[in-house]
């Protein structure tokens, strides 16, 4: 039968993460008793860009000054368009078959939302989907951000919550493509460090894809 493995990887740089993310997918493909590996890590600083983010529309700063704020810039193949990654804010990679967990694009996706949304509940966090932009929302702003990378039914890339990040570096861009976009993190109801939710983040995925 075909399981999940789970790693913790602190802290790399986006190019590290990608492949950290490499690596996994190699290892998922090459092994028929495994259906994915999650990973868990927090990224340096960066502003990424999808598939349909652009520097003159996305980045609300001059491109010059994202390194004197100590942001570096990547343009990756996720989906979405811009966004930001920092220290204190929890980013998980699931690299899954989707064949093995037997769902399309579109369920598994959903699923992650669904299950993103129900680790949040557990802290006590309301929050409420956007059916027109990938995320979690609270009263108070963003929480949560989803970007899909989907290839020869092979999952990557994945989502993003806010835990004790520094919000003001959200500044620099416009979020998702919207102008004044406010945000919020998981510190101001809860106690919990970056592992210690990603841990309880993969449980909740190990019960919502049985495999």
């Amino acid at each position: 039968m075909a399981r999940f493995h789970s790693e913790f990887l602190t802290q790399l740089n986006y190019a590290e993460g990608l492949r950290a993310q490499e690596r996994a997918l190699m290892q998922v493909e090459a092994r028929g008793d495994l259906a994915g590996i999650l990973l868990g890590l927090e990224h340096s600083a960066v502003v990424t860009l999808g598939k349909r983010g652009r520097v003159e529309d996305d980045l609300r700063v001059p491109e010059a000054e994202l390194s004197t704020r100590g942001l570096e810039l990547f343009v990756s193949e996720r989906g979405g368009q811009a966004t930001l990654h920092s220290p204190g804010q929890l980013v998980i990679y699931p690299c899954v078959s989707l064949k093995a967990i037997g769902l399309g694009p579109r369920d598994y996706v959903r699923r992650v939302e669904t299950l993103t949304q129900e680790v949040l509940a557990s802290l006590n966090i309301v929050t409420t989907p956007n059916p027109e932009e990938p995320g979690l929302y609270t009263s108070k702003g963003k929480i949560a951000f989803f970007g899909f990378k989907i290839a020869r039914e092979m999952a990557s890339h994945g989502l993003a919550i806010n835990v004790s990040n520094d919000l003001s570096l959200f500044d620099v861009i416009r979020s998702c493509g919207k102008e004044g976009e406010a945000f919020d993190q998981v510190s101001r109801y809860q106690k919990i460090d970056v592992e210690s939710l990603f841990r309880s983040w993969s449980t909740h995925f190990f019960a919502s894809f049985p495999v």
